[in-house]
């Protein structure tokens, strides 16, 4: 099958992991045999040049922009499957080309500003409720009304005016959360859940740290005040990342010996500790869908510490592969849960990679995205 991916790179100094799980899906599409063409516009490129900040929001509030059309066209795809376009492609093309079309939604950006539909240490639903003049009410987009109005103009109307929402002949969700909002939203549109995956790396002797781990990005929403305002004193915490608070984790690590501060590591230093962790705990205090750190902890036989908020939580912990933190429990001891756990990691490290397998692996992702293309080429053969 011939396959065209449409995506814009986030800068690189902004570590993406909607941008490795596109890499990623590309890679195990190439290998499975399918001919993919990549259209990709990377922002770390594009930055410097002049007038780009002013190009992109126009891009970004009218749709207007870089258009991948001729490329596509002398590619020739069977299927076109598109994922980030902001603020990079136009989407007005989507309009008029004539074949399927699939978008993956990695968030909420075709109707909330920021696109998490969180704000402010909880969840919003301003946008989609009431109107997307509440992200410019609130500066949601990288706290400036002036870097938000763009996205207030394109998410207006609950999305209604989203080229991918209306001309994408189909939609794929990675959660139940997202599917069940989109499908909410738009009921005569063809909408799938098709989680992401990560590849199972190699396997290795992974020393046991004896300790927890905690790896990913350093901000409020992650969670990780919370998590070290209630580490218990008795349990080893190993830290890595980076962020706009990593300074303020840093210094609180200073204070406590039992929690241990590493900064941002290696891709391949990071996978080894959680290798050998007891577990790999995600605090998020929102409703992200499936972090890929928690992908690669399962294939490595880590069992998972998972707040309450991620919508992929209940599926990312069945038969076992973890635990699911009640983050509204008033009266919340989270020694307790560690402890449970302690009692039960042999079984929850085999429970964790027979998950991964089953859900979460490359192989079940191919089958699953395979499904999707093919049904999209039926559809389109029987309207023609």
């Amino acid at each position: 099958m011939k396959i065209a991916i449409v995506h814009s790179f986030y800068r690189s100094d902004n570590p993406s992991g909607e941008n490795n799980v596109v890499c990623a899906q590309i890679d195990a599409l190439k290998e499975a045999g399918h001919d993919v063409a990549v259209l990709a516009k990377h922002t770390d490129d594009l930055l410097d040049q002049p007038g780009y900040k002013y190009k992109a929001a126009l891009t970004a509030a009218t749709g207007h922009g870089d258009d991948p059309t001729a490329m596509l066209r002398s590619f020739n795809p069977d299927i076109v499957h598109v994922h980030n376009l902001f603020p990079n492609w136009g989407t007005r093309w989507l309009r008029g080309w004539p074949g399927p079309i699939i978008a993956t939604l990695h968030n909420y950006r075709t109707v909330c500003a920021n696109g998490l539909l969180w704000r402010d240490g909880h969840d919003c639903h301003l946008c989609p409720t009431t109107g997307s003049t509440s992200s410019l009410t609130h500066a949601c987009y990288q706290n400036s009304r002036y870097a938000t109005l763009p996205l207030t103009i394109s998410t207006r109307g609950r999305g209604k005016h989203s080229d991918i929402l209306n001309h994408a002949d189909a939609l794929i969700t990675l959660n139940r959360s997202a599917y069940a909002f989109y499908s909410g939203l738009l009921p005569a549109k063809k909408v799938y859940e098709v989680p992401n995956f990560a590849a199972a790396p190699p396997r290795t002797v992974a020393s046991q740290t004896g300790r927890w781990a905690y790896v990913g990005r350093m901000t409020e929403e992650k969670g990780i005040p919370w998590l070290l305002k209630q580490w218990p004193d008795d349990q080893e915490l190993d830290l890595v990342g980076s962020g706009p608070i990593v300074t303020d984790i840093q210094d609180e690590a200073l204070h406590r010996p039992n929690i241990h501060f590493h900064g941002p590591k290696p891709h391949n230093e990071a996978i080894d500790l959680i290798a050998g962790a007891k577990g790999l705990i995600i605090p998020s205090l929102w409703s992200e869908g499936i972090p890929t750190v928690a992908l690669e902890a399962l294939s490595l036989g880590t069992p998972l510490v998972l707040s309450s908020h991620i919508s992929a939580a209940e599926n990312l912990t069945s038969g076992g592969a973890g635990i699911i933190l009640n983050m509204n429990e008033q009266m919340f001891d989270l020694s307790y849960h560690l402890g449970t756990m302690e009692g039960n990691l042999v079984s929850m490290s085999s429970a964790a990679r027979s998950l991964h397998q089953s859900r979460y692996s490359t192989d079940a992702w191919l089958a699953l995205i395979s499904s999707v293309y093919s049904e999209a080429l039926i559809s389109r053969d029987t309207l023609s």
